[in-house]
């Protein structure tokens, strides 16, 4: 019943973040602090994103943008210092990733691309501070790049792809 409760009480707060901005949820991660990070999406280009503990309270909010030309993607968090990735894709398809601290402040940022006939895709984590990069074409092939906590690329991985019967 509570957890009934809280996803009620996350909808209404939602709405009133939001207001005349219709939203929609993309994604969520938990940071090594074991605080949840909730990533939303607006119609018109803005993020929010919310922090919340275990027991569902809110830590911390934020929201960011629009920005012309660029739309917000992807979101993790990982490593010690549970630092939060932000990725944006630009209508050139180029990626922007943000590095925000704990509490969503932001840090810095770096540019990846346009790679011509590439498109961002999304970000991962591996478990040892790094991050992925993932790219995909339209013909269905993907390839990551592998960057450190700084954003610095320092590896990539082959291309894969395409496979018949399956999209990226």
């Amino acid at each position: 019943m509570k957890i009934k409760s809280s996803l009620a009480a996350a909808v209404v707060a939602a709405a009133l973040v939001f207001q005349s901005v219709a939203a929609s949820a993309c994604c969520g991660a938990v940071g090594a602090d074991g605080n949840t990070r909730l990533f939303w999406r607006g119609t018109n280009g803005t993020v929010s994103l919310w922090k919340l503990d275990s027991n569902f309270n809110s830590l911390a909010s934020v929201v960011y943008g629009p920005y012309n030309g660029w739309s917000p993607d992807f979101l993790i968090t990982v490593g010690s210092a549970s630092n939060t990735y932000l990725m944006w894709t630009n209508t050139d398809g180029s990626a922007s990733i943000w590095i925000l601290d704990a509490n969503f402040n932001f840090l810095t940022s770096a540019n990846f691309g346009p790679v011509a006939g590439w498109h961002p895709e999304g970000l991962g984590g591996d478990g040892k501070g790094n991050i992925r990069l993932v790219w995909h074409t339209p013909a269905n092939q993907m390839a990551a790049w592998v960057l450190n906590a700084n954003l610095q690329v320092i590896g990539a991985s082959p291309v894969y792809g395409p496979y018949f019967g399956w999209s990226f």
